[in-house]
């Protein structure tokens, strides 16, 4: 059985020179890879427990038609419900993809995981809670018994007077 391979050269319409292999059909150039993903994003998380694992709520990955490289950097990432990794790996149209961080051991800060495929990325932000307030009366911070009649003491945003102390805010 012999085959034949005709190598045909296809001028397109960006110019660009195409080379076909066929067995001697179609002239139809095989489709160009995208791999540049639709715009994809993540919705930041506040008020986050210090120290917990956060997830990212889904999102859905289209506008690509080859497989294409999928990378995350601190975090981790899982596909289609598998297990998380943080190993480079591929990713198909359709695909879901979320993200997992571990979020600050310090109040009020903010844990970013950045999530690329192909050429596009997304970060993925958590923002732990703030620290509690923090309130220490400013009467305790006087010994009252220092206290003239009639002398006023200004405390921040109080104003102290006399033995019977009456505070003004």
């Amino acid at each position: 059985m012999n085959i034949h391979l005709l190598l045909r050269a296809v001028l397109i319409s960006t110019g660009l020179l195409t080379i076909l292999a066929s067995s001697g059909g179609s002239d139809t150039p095989a489709p160009v890879a995208d791999t540049t993903p639709n715009s994809f994003s993540f919705q930041h998380t506040t008020n986050v427990i210090r120290g917990s694992v956060v997830t990212s709520s889904q999102i859905n990955i289209t506008g690509i038609n080859a497989p294409t490289s999928i990378t995350v950097k601190m975090g981790e990432y899982s596909i289609n419900n598998k297990p998380f990794t943080t190993i480079a790996s591929t990713i198909t149209n359709n695909d879901w993809v979320r993200l997992r961080h571990h979020a600050s051991n310090n109040y009020g800060t903010i844990t970013t995981t950045t999530l690329s495929i192909g050429n596009t990325s997304s970060d993925f932000t958590s923002t732990t809670k703030l620290a509690p307030m923090a309130f220490k009366s400013s009467i305790t911070d006087i010994d009252l018994r220092s206290i003239d009649k009639g002398e006023k003491i200004i405390n921040r945003d109080e104003v102290i007077v006399g033995p019977s102390i009456t505070v003004d805010y």
